[in-house]
Formats: structure tokens, sequence, C-alpha cells
């Protein structure tokens, strides 16, 4: 009766701390997402949402599903990036430190839905929103004014940033072309005593990005200008259209 008393309440115990683990690494991972979700609309100039975050503390790892990188205004689609599934391993020890080791980030299955406007794009407008946010996250940063910049004081060292099994959408004037992209490997982010800011890795990142989908919607044989004069065309007519209405 004692064996199996002490068996239940070693059960339980067990069964308490496996809870307690569990809330823990759901919790680290709502401080997470509540984070970068403060953090990397101030750099994109974009919204952005995370379907799910958890923290494996034994394995210093982050998980992250469905993580959505919004349009700017003024595009039709919602996202102009969506990664299915994100893994963040990082150095424990420099957790509490001035500067974060990431020892490596993979990300598999990113969707990129292109769109372009006659005059722009809407990565270019996120290109433009991260250069922005950049040049002046850098002057706050020499400055010593920590309020002007992304919101944390935390550098950062990435050693390898790995995009695998990504593909672009290209859209212009209605027309839709699926295009896989090449594996994107980035390394050595930050290597410097004082590591990188959060813009910094942003504007590294997404530099990749854009020339890797830049180069996928050229090597297609797509003409995006063809197609964005064609629909600069049908405008034109339709104006053309209205006016001589108006002619006797």
């Amino acid at each position: 009766m004692k064996k199996r008393t002490i068996k239940i309440l070693i059960s339980s115990i067990i069964g308490g701390v496996l809870v307690l683990l569990l809330i823990f690494m759901l919790s680290v991972g709502l401080i997470v997402k509540s984070g970068i979700k403060m953090v990397l609309p101030k750099v994109t100039g974009t919204p952005c949402d995370i379907g799910f975050c958890m923290f494996n503390p034994f394995a210093g790892s982050v998980n992250i599903n469905n993580f959505q990188i919004g349009n700017p205004t003024g595009y039709a689609k919602k996202n102009a990036f969506v990664l299915k599934n994100l893994v963040l391993d990082v150095g424990m020890s420099s957790l509490m430190s001035d500067k974060i080791e990431i020892e490596e980030i993979v990300i598999d299955g990113m969707v990129v839905d292109f769109e372009a406007k006659l005059t722009e794009t809407n990565l270019t407008r996120i290109k433009e929103n991260i250069d922005k946010f950049t040049k002046k996250d850098q002057a706050a940063q020499e400055g010593g004014d920590e309020k002007k910049t992304s919101g944390t004081s935390k550098k950062f060292q990435i050693d390898k940033f790995k995009f695998v099994n990504s593909k672009i959408i290209l859209g212009v004037g209605g027309k839709t072309v699926e295009v896989p992209l090449a594996d994107i490997n980035i390394e050595e982010i930050g290597m410097s005593p004082e590591g990188a800011t959060v813009s910094e890795v942003a504007n590294k990142v997404f530099e990749a990005i854009y020339e890797s989908s830049s180069k996928a919607a050229i090597d297609t044989g797509t003409d995006i200008t063809k197609m964005a004069t064609e629909e600069t065309n049908k405008i034109m007519d339709s104006v053309k259209g209205l006016f001589g209405s108006k002619k006797k």
C-alpha cells in the first residue's frame, strides 16, 4: 500500500513538473510572439501576425508556425510573406547578455506574394520602409537615444540563416505565375563584438529575399515590365474611352 502511494505521489510530482514546463514553454513563446509583433511592424512598416510560437529550453530552440508579414496599404493581398515554419536555435547562455547568439535559423516553406503597380511593387515598398527605418535606427543608436530605436537594446549574432522550400507568386494585372525559389543561405550576421541591431538583421535578410525573388522573376521568362505595360495601356484606354464618350 505504501509503495503504491509513493508511486502515485511520484507520478503526480512528475506530471505536475511536466505541466509546469509546458506552461513555461508556452508562456515564453507568447513573450517572443508579442515581442515580434511589437517590433517587426516598426521595421517593415506593415502589420505582422504569428499563428503559434513555442520555446524549448532543453534544445534552446524557438518554433514559430504561420508567420505572416502583411502588405503595405493599397495592395490586394493581405500578406507579402507567409513563413510556414521557422526554427531558431539560440545559445542559451547568451540570453541574459547584451548580444544574443543564434546558431541557426531555418525557415521552411516561405511564400512570397509579389504584386506590381504602375510605379512600384509591394516588395520595393517594404524595402524602402526597412531602409528608412534602418537609417533612423542607426542615427538613434549613435545618438544614444534608445527610445527612438526598434524597441530593444539587444544586439544579435546569427551564424546561419536558411530559407528552404520557398516559392514566389508573381501577380501583375490579374495574372499570376508561381515559381519556386532557390534556397537562400546567409551566414555570419553581426559577427562583430557589438553584434547587429534588429533593423540591420532585417535589412540584410530582406535584401537576400529581394534579390532571390527578382532573379526568380527574371529566370521564369515572365516579362514583368510587359505585363505592367499592358495593364497601363488598359487604364489609359479606359480613360480615353471616358473622355471620348463626351465628344459630340
